[in-house]
C-alpha cells in the first residue's frame, strides 16, 4: 500500500453535514485506486450533534479542519469499515482518544487496547443494523449497517437516511480515481496495471466485468449475502460514496446499484 508523500489531500462538500477527504492511494505500488474518509455530522433523537467518520486515512489538516468544524473538535465515533482500512486507525485514538470504534469483530484483534467499541459479530451479519443493536443511542434515525463476513475484506456498509448516502470501502469501486488523483500532478491510469483495473473496475450500467468480479470474487452469491444487497437495494439511494473512485450521485445511483448487484438480485 502507498499513500503519497506529500499526502496531496484535499477536502470535498457533498451536503451540509457529509463532507469527504480524498487523496492518491496506490495498491502495492502499482494500482491507482485513490482514497476517501467519510465525515458525517449526525444529530441524535435528544437534540445532540455528533461526528462520525468513516474508513480514517492518515490525518491532515484537512481532516483536522473538518472535525473542528463539523464536531468542535471532537469526534465521537470511528468506523473501521473492514479488515484493510485501519492503517490510521491508531493515529486518530491518539489523537481523539474518546472516539467510539465501530468495526468487524476479525479487526479487534489488531486492537486489544480498544475499550470503547462495537465489534460486530457474524451472529449479527446479512441483517439490518440500527445502532442500537450494537449499543449505540439516539442514532436510530440516522443510521443503518450492514455487516458481510463472508465479503473478502469483512465488510461494514453503512447508510446515512437523512442524505440518502450508502457509504462503504471496498464493496464495489468506480475507476479512474481522476478526481481523487487531482491534487498529485499525476495523471491517472498511471500505468498499465491501473489501466486494466480502470477496465475491470468501472461503475456504470453498461459495466459488463465488475457485476461478475463483485459475485465471484469479493463476495460470493448465496442466502446470506442476497439477503444483505436485497436491504441496500431498498434504501433510497442518492449518494455511493466508496473508498476507491469516483462518488457516483443523482437519480443513476440506484440504477447503477442494481446492476452492479443484479447477481444477488
Amino acid at each position: 500500500m502507498l499513500y503519497f508523500e506529500p499526502l496531496a489531500a484535499f477536502s470535498e462538500k457533498l451536503t451540509a453535514s457529509m463532507y469527504v477527504v480524498n487523496a492518491p492511494f496506490r495498491r502495492v505500488h502499482r494500482f491507482d485506486i485513490g482514497a476517501r474518509t467519510t465525515f458525517l455530522k449526525l444529530n441524535t433523537a435528544n437534540g445532540e450533534s455528533k461526528l462520525l467518520v468513516y474508513a480514517p486515512m492518515p490525518i491532515t489538516s484537512e481532516s483536522t479542519d473538518l472535525i473542528n468544524f463539523l464536531g468542535n473538535g471532537k469526534l465521537d465515533y470511528l468506523v473501521i469499515p473492514d479488515i484493510e482500512h485501519y492503517l490510521a486507525v491508531d493515529a486518530y485514538l491518539e489523537a481523539y482518544p474518546d472516539a467510539h470504534v465501530i468495526g468487524p469483530e476479525p479487526i479487534a484483534k489488531r486492537f486489544p487496547s480498544i475499550t470503547t467499541n462495537s465489534w460486530i459479530p457474524s451472529s449479527l451479519a446479512y441483517r439490518k443494523l440500527l445502532p442500537s443493536d450494537i449499543g449505540l443511542t439516539d442514532l436510530d434515525d440516522e443510521l443503518e449497517f450492514v455487516y458481510l463476513p463472508g465479503h473478502v475484506n469483512k465488510e461494514i456498509v453503512m447508510y446515512h437516511k437523512p442524505n440518502k448516502a450508502l457509504i462503504s470501502a471496498d464493496l464495489l469501486f468506480n475507476l479512474p480515481a481522476t478526481s481523487q488523483f487531482s491534487k498529485s500532478g499525476i495523471a491517472t491510469p498511471s500505468n498499465w496495471y491501473s489501466r486494466a483495473l480502470n477496465w475491470i473496475s468501472s461503475a456504470r450500467l453498461d459495466s459488463n466485468l465488475q457485476p461478475w468480479v463483485l459475485s465471484h470474487v469479493f463476495l460470493k452469491v448465496h442466502d446470506g449475502s442476497k439477503k444483505a444487497i436485497s436491504i441496500m437495494n431498498a434504501w433510497d439511494i442518492k449518494y455511493i460514496v466508496m473508498c476507491h473512485g469516483e462518488i457516483i450521485q443523482g437519480e443513476s445511483a440506484p440504477k447503477i446499484f442494481s446492476h452492479l448487484f443484479k447477481s444477488f438480485l
